[in-house]
């Protein structure tokens, strides 16, 4: 990011996430690039996912009335990319990352999180958080689990893959539900009830 910043003819820069590993290493990136003018943006492409998109228009609309619960339900096996053996996070700044997000971008910033780990019994490199779950509470009083299971089942011959990302959020007038699609290979999915607007 220092060495994009310092070409003029680079006008923004979209990060892969996490942008820093640190609160203190990100503000100061931030703060260099307001300071170069150039814009800098992070790869939180999660929000950007048609379900994702629909679903805050319905929540907008107010089809599902007050927010309830929202659930994020991850059981799939990434691929992890060599450059993560030196980072002291794993499943946080590749996975829970885009879940958290999402959250935020449907309810705003929680209040408070909540999460504990376990490591993935597949990962042959020293890790903490292989597997992630992790429980937030918003100013309105949504109250949000995020779960992310990389392990998700032996892979084993014989047994049936079922990795999938499901989400669901439920309102005092609806409830929505749905996929993201990239664990299988298929576009995101997303089913609605609403007292006011489905019948």
């Amino acid at each position: 990011i220092r060495a994009a910043l310092k070409q003029p003819h680079i006008k923004g820069i979209l990060a892969q996430k996490p942008l820093a590993l640190s609160l203190n290493e990100a503000i100061a990136l931030r703060d260099e690039a307001a300071a170069a003018g150039k814009i800098l943006s992070v790869n939180q492409n999660m929000r950007y996912d048609q379900s994702m998109r629909v679903l805050k228009e319905i929540i907008d609309r107010g089809d599902l009335g007050e927010i309830v619960y929202a659930q994020i339900d991850m059981h799939a096996i990434p691929h992890w990319q060599d450059f993560l053996r030196g980072y002291d996070r794993l499943t946080f700044s590749n996975m829970s990352v885009h879940h958290l997000d999402a959250l935020r971008f449907l309810f705003g910033d929680p209040d408070e999180i909540t999460t504990l780990t376990r490591t993935d019994p597949r990962t042959q490199f020293p890790h903490k958080d292989g597997i992630t779950v992790s429980t937030l509470r918003f100013p309105s009083g949504v109250l949000a689990v995020s779960i992310e299971d990389v392990w998700s089942g032996p892979r084993e011959e014989g047994y049936q893959d079922d990795q999938h990302i499901h989400w669901r959020v439920d309102g005092t007038m609806g409830v929505a539900k749905g996929t993201i699609g990239w664990p299988v290979g298929q576009p995101s999915t997303l089913t609605y009830a609403s007292k006011t607007a489905t019948g």
